[in-house]
């Protein structure tokens, strides 16, 4: 912005501290209802999470996880904010993010990372390469996946990118 001859320079997204906000407050939370038994509560996490923290750029997410590689509610935070766009993605951003968090040794994290690519794939504006290499990511991850959940999650997944890719309608 130029004012009288002064550039003064304004953040690319003012919502951005509100949402990296809105992260560290649902990893918090995570921790507080880290047991099985609270499953519900995350949930509950998850859907204020999608609402607070939309459109976090996978860069930062990125970062977010860089910070705490082996730490369970960040891994699941990241994930979870994975399902939304942001104007400033890059495809591979995205996909090397997608890939790390299918990766991830915690369940929770993968069955996450899994739910928010369905997510994205039926919302956002996917080109038909990121879906390709989505799809790529999330087939690698089902032929070593344990977890009769978490390969669910990635068979929906793998199913709506499918659909994305064929031009067919959402599933």
């Amino acid at each position: 912005m130029l004012l009288a001859g002064v550039c003064i320079a304004l953040p690319a997204d003012p919502g951005l501290h509100r949402r990296e906000a809105a992260i560290r407050k649902a990893i918090a939370e995570y921790r507080e209802h880290r047991d099985i038994d609270d499953w519900q509560a995350r949930v509950e996490i998850d859907e204020r999470l999608v609402e607070e923290a939309s459109g976090t750029p996978a860069r930062k997410l990125a970062a977010i996880l860089h910070a705490a590689p082996d730490d369970l509610e960040t891994g699941t935070a990241v994930a979870v904010c994975l399902g939304r766009e942001s104007p400033d993605d890059l495809p591979q951003t995205v996909v090397g993010l997608a890939e790390e968090l299918l990766a991830n040794r915690f369940e929770r994290v993968r069955y996450r990372a899994a739910g928010a690519l369905t997510r994205r794939s039926r919302r956002g504006a996917i080109s038909q390469e990121m879906a390709a290499d989505l799809l790529f990511a999330i087939e690698t991850a089902r032929n070593t996946e344990t977890s009769q959940a978490v390969a669910e999650a990635l068979w929906l997944a793998e199913r709506t990118l499918k659909k994305r890719l064929s031009g067919g309608a959402r599933p």
